[in-house]
């Protein structure tokens, strides 16, 4: 009767850490890494996009560390231009041989299934391998940024001559005559990484040769090289900002930021109203005194 008893109390207990850590991980954010082929010849493309997946969770940052063999693959390209991610703390790059890492916020937070970033890797040698996303860290928009619970998963992929062929390159430069898609600047404060001055937030990106540089041109100033997020001289928001995009075959697309048109306008409207008052309050006055200045010369008893 005791074993039982015992039988059941262990069950019990493990039901109750099987239900506890399932709950746990029905909210938790998973981080999705998808290939578009997990069979390559050497010399072939091939494209890894990670992905996230809040489970109807409200978040804001997302960070992790992207791992591959470096011995089968070698890193071309990164793109970012439609990722949910608005502000790279960390610019995603390769820090070391086979490690990329990346940080950034979502302003406002996100919900749903969103796109973080694509890598391109060309494929160097025959064999089996992994590519794993590490430390990956998620934290709510919550106002205090509580940590999230995030799984992630990884992608396996192999590298033989039985392959099917595939492409050698992500994109032909010599055959990019497209501009990098349209965007829009943002002007903003992020006190944890500007403090109290203005930031500019920019991003695109360009479907076939990819985006090359920026450069930011603040009223009559030049263009210079810039990142995102770019702190801005003009903390007095007086002068039209432009961002220029350009691609890897120079083609460029360019973004305006027109500063305070409606202040200035505004601005105008009161001082043509301020004017045009004060004229006619002059106007009144002058009627006045003069109908008053008329009245006393006909009212006053003419001396003989």
């Amino acid at each position: 009767m005791k074993k039982i008893k015992l039988s059941l109390i262990i069950f019990s207990f493990s039901f109750f850490i099987y239900f506890f850590i399932n709950i746990n991980n029905v909210h938790a954010a998973n981080f999705l890494i998808n290939g578009d082929s997990r069979s390559v010849r050497v010399g072939s493309i091939l494209k890894i996009q990670i992905n996230v997946d809040t489970q109807n969770e409200n978040l804001n940052t997302f960070s992790g560390t992207i791992k591959f063999p470096n011995n089968l693959l070698a890193l071309q390209e990164i793109k970012t231009g439609s990722s949910i991610i608005n502000l790279f703390i960390e610019e995603p790059k390769e820090v070391q041989p086979g490690q990329v890492n990346f940080s950034g916020i979502t302003p406002g937070g996100y919900t749903g299934q969103g796109f973080l970033m694509e890598t391109i890797f060309k494929a160097k040698a025959d064999g089996n391998g992994t590519i794993s996303l590490q430390n990956a860290l998620a934290f709510h928009n919550d106002g205090s940024g509580s940590a999230a619970t995030t799984t992630s998963r990884n992608f396996d992929f192999a590298i033989n001559s039985t392959a099917p062929a595939g492409a050698t390159s992500s994109f032909e430069i010599s055959a990019d005559k497209e501009a990098p898609e349209a965007f829009t600047p943002t002007i903003t404060k992020i006190p944890d990484i500007g403090g109290n001055n203005y930031l500019l937030l920019f991003a695109t990106e360009d479907k076939i040769s990819g985006i090359d540089h920026y450069e930011v041109k603040e009223g009559d100033q030049n263009f210079k090289i810039a990142v995102s997020p770019y702190l801005l001289a003009d903390q007095g928001l007086k002068n039209d900002i432009i961002v220029k995009a350009v691609d890897k075959n120079n083609n460029e697309r360019l973004a305006i930021v027109k500063l305070r048109p409606e202040n200035t306008n505004l601005k105008n409207k009161t001082n043509n109203l301020l004017l045009k008052t004060l004229i006619i309050l002059l106007i009144a006055v002058f009627i006045i005194l003069s109908i008053f200045w008329f009245r006393f010369k006909k009212d006053k008893p003419n001396k003989k």
